[in-house]
């Protein structure tokens, strides 16, 4: 699948009398999963690169996505006056410089209208930057031109939402209407 069929298949998710239709992207399970346990999430990672989409996981409450989203969030809100930074080192500032392209392609995908229906989707309306809403999906997906992005739950086998999930999606259906993919490892 490419970047305009997942185009297309966001544009077609809708909410309608409480309804919610989102489109489902089947990903052949890799036989290497049984032999290299790994989070689905990880192998859904490596399948969006590989059709040239940029891809983040929620790991811990500071890295991951919503790390990037806290990032965005307080360069938005804050005085304006930026904080030190050192040098980094050579080796590093090939990867720091593509972390940002890379960064920077999210912000614009999401923008600043989204933004805060957004946050509020990740860390719950109450903000608390430190913990996950319960439900939030695996990974934020986004195209490096920042021509698209979505959210989107992996699920592998008999694996299915769980009810934090669901009641995550009622609550986000705003923002997860043309922006949220199931992700199958089948």
């Amino acid at each position: 699948m490419v970047i305009a069929d997942i185009r297309a298949a966001l544009a077609g998710s809708t909410t309608r009398d409480s309804c919610s239709i989102f489109p489902t992207i089947f990903v052949p399970r890799p036989q290497s999963m049984d032999r290299a346990p790994r989070p689905g999430a990880d192998w859904a990672i490596a399948w969006y690169r590989k059709r040239g989409l940029l891809a983040d996981r929620t790991r811990m409450n500071l890295y991951g996505y919503p790390g990037i989203l806290r990032d965005f969030y307080y360069e938005r809100y804050s005085a304006g006056e930026p904080e030190e930074t050192t040098a980094l080192p050579s080796q590093y500032q090939d990867l720091a410089a593509e972390f940002e392209r890379e960064r920077g392609a999210l912000r614009d995908a999401i923008g600043d209208t989204a933004l805060e229906l957004v946050w509020d989707a990740v860390f719950g309306e109450d903000g608390d930057e430190m913990d996950l809403a319960p439900g939030a999906p695996d990974l934020l997906v986004w195209a490096p031109d920042a021509s698209i992005w979505f959210f989107t739950e992996v699920k592998s086998g008999a694996d299915s939402l769980r009810p934090s999930q669901t009641d995550w999606l009622w609550r986000n259906r705003e923002i997860a209407s043309g922006h949220y993919v199931l992700t199958i490892l089948s």
